[in-house]
């Protein structure tokens, strides 16, 4: 829906609160509230890894003021509820843009909760990652296929 199509219907209903244009003010309040909350979640979820950069740099220098084991857990578990309810956002904006709305900032909002989704995976994964001089001790010393690498006998 262009601005100006938009703009009408919300000045429309703003100076006639008819039945049907009450209907159609709630979806116009919902969509703004929602346009929101995506700018907001943005602006959250910036902050969240922004503030997770810092600490763990301080983590890294030995000046974490707090008890890292269960620290970062409650970190990571911070990031599941941005989650969960940016995806109720996300359920929202289906509802919206199926009925013709452009959601300003969707792309982006997206783009956050894929990159949210993918480093919660890793972080899940990071158990399993072994520093290289460990799993350099686990290699076979012997090359297993002589003659793949130019290998002369």
């Amino acid at each position: 829906m262009s601005t100006i199509n938009r703009t009408r219907r919300i000045v429309s209903a703003f100076a006639d609160p008819g039945e049907e244009r009450k209907q159609e003010h709630g979806k116009v309040k919902l969509y703004l509230e929602l346009e929101d909350s995506i700018k907001l979640g943005i602006l959250l979820f910036r902050h969240l890894t922004d503030l997770e950069a810092r600490l763990q740099a301080k983590a890294i220098e030995g000046n974490l003021p707090y008890d890292s084991s269960s620290f970062w857990e409650d970190f990571e578990e911070t990031y599941r509820t941005w989650l969960r309810g940016a995806e109720k956002h996300l359920t929202d904006t289906k509802v919206l843009t199926s009925e013709g709305y452009d959601v300003e900032g969707l792309a982006e909002f997206v783009k956050v909760i894929d990159e949210c989704r993918c480093m919660l995976a890793n972080n899940a994964m990071e158990s399993e990652i072994r520093p290289l001089d460990e799993l350099a001790a686990l290699a076979k010393p012997d090359n297993p296929r002589p003659g793949r690498y130019g290998d002369i006998d």
